[in-house]
């Protein structure tokens, strides 16, 4: 690992309050989840490796309703367009949560999900209104939401 991955993984695994549910302060509950924005830009594959790295059973966040996907947008994105747990590992076929929860809505922006192997990774858009884009999950980097269950 480098150094700045690691000096990140520090910072945000720092102990936690007695009177938090979740592993830290800087991870937000909502619902039955803690999430965490992790303020680093990477692959899809790599965020995927700090959420685990910084929590064991950790995986990039997945939406189930309107506001659940708001609250994210809002409180935990922010200003940042941000990897989801959602991927199209084979082009042209279905789309699933890494969570391995059923994919039960979605927010795709207008013309999205694009088709092709270069759009098979999901992208929360805080700043447009929390729609998703497609993007390709080798090439883009983005910041990511860590999601572990309470």
């Amino acid at each position: 690992m480098n150094l700045l991955f690691t000096l990140l993984l520090l910072a945000v695994a720092a102990t936690a309050p007695s009177h938090c549910s979740c592993p830290s302060e800087q991870w937000i509950a909502y619902r039955s989840f803690c999430y965490l924005l992790i303020d680093y830009e990477w692959t899809w594959d790599d965020a995927q490796d700090a959420c685990q790295t910084l929590h064991p059973g950790a995986t990039h966040a997945s939406t189930h309703d309107e506001e659940q996907n708001t609250f994210l947008a809002e409180n935990v994105a922010g200003s940042h367009r941000v990897w989801l747990g959602l991927r199209q590992p084979i082009p042209h076929y279905d789309w699933f949560w890494d969570d391995s929860s059923d994919v039960d809505f979605t927010s795709w922006d207008t013309y999205e999900p694009r088709a092709g192997p270069m759009s098979s990774c999901a992208v929360l858009n805080s700043v447009h209104t929390g729609k998703w884009a497609s993007e390709d999950c080798t090439a883009y980097h983005s910041r990511s939401i860590c999601q572990i269950k309470l």
